[in-house]
C-alpha cells in the first residue's frame, strides 16, 4: 500500500497504464501494452539522438564498422541509433515486451545494409599489388615462395609472455567434485 501510495508510483502507472478514477481518493489502473510501447518509444527516441549515442566510444564504434558514420548514410546512421537505442532499452525488457517494442520499428533497410556490407568484407576485390609483398622466400634459400604468418594481436603477445607458474588450468573448474 505504501508503495502504491508514492506519486512517483502513481504517475508511472498513470503513463503506462489505463486508469478509472472511481472517487477522490480511489483509482483503478490496468496494465496496457499500447501505453507502454508509447513510453518505450519515447525513451528510445531520446536515447537515439546524436548527443546521446556520441558519449559513448563503443557505440560509435558500432556505427563506423556498419559504415553509418559516412555523409551519405545520413537515414541509415538516424536507424542505425534507433536500433542501438532499442537494443540497450530491451537488456532490461522482459521477452515479450522487447518483442513488441523491436517490432513496432522497421530495421530492414539497415539490415540489408549491414548484409551487404558483411558480403562485400567476405567476398573483397581481387588482391591488389601491395599482396605480392607479403611473400617471401624460405629460410632455406631454396627459391620456393609463401606467404609470411600473419601478426597476431598485441594481447595475445602479452597473453604469450604471462607468468602462469601456479596458476590453475581452465579445466580444473568444469570437474565435477567428487565426496
Amino acid at each position: 500500500m505504501t508503495f502504491g501510495a508514492l506519486d512517483c508510483t502513481v504517475q508511472a502507472m498513470r503513463r503506462i497504464c489505463d486508469t478509472k478514477d472511481i472517487t477522490a481518493e480511489i483509482t483503478v489502473f490496468r496494465y496496457s501494452q499500447e501505453r507502454l510501447l508509447e513510453q518505450l518509444t519515447e525513451k528510445v527516441a531520446a536515447l537515439a539522438t546524436p548527443r546521446i549515442t556520441e558519449i559513448s566510444r563503443s557505440l560509435i564504434r558500432g556505427l563506423a564498422r556498419n559504415g553509418l558514420m559516412e555523409d551519405e548514410h545520413e537515414e541509415l546512421l538516424i536507424l542505425g541509433r534507433t536500433q542501438l537505442a532499442c537494443d540497450l532499452l530491451a537488456q532490461y525488457l522482459p521477452p515479450d515486451i522487447r518483442t513488441g517494442l523491436m517490432a513496432s520499428y522497421d530495421f530492414t533497410p539497415l539490415e540489408s545494409h549491414v548484409r551487404s556490407l558483411q558480403r562485400h568484407h567476405l567476398n573483397p576485390s581481387p588482391p591488389a599489388r601491395k599482396d605480392r609483398k607479403r611473400t617471401s622466400t624460405t629460410s632455406e634459400g631454396n627459391g620456393v615462395k609463401r606467404k609470411k604468418e600473419p601478426k597476431t594481436s598485441q594481447g595475445v603477445e602479452k597473453l604469450k609472455k604471462a607468468n602462469v607458474d601456479g596458476m590453475a588450468k581452465l579445466s580444473t573448474f568444469f570437474v565435477k567434485k567428487t565426496g
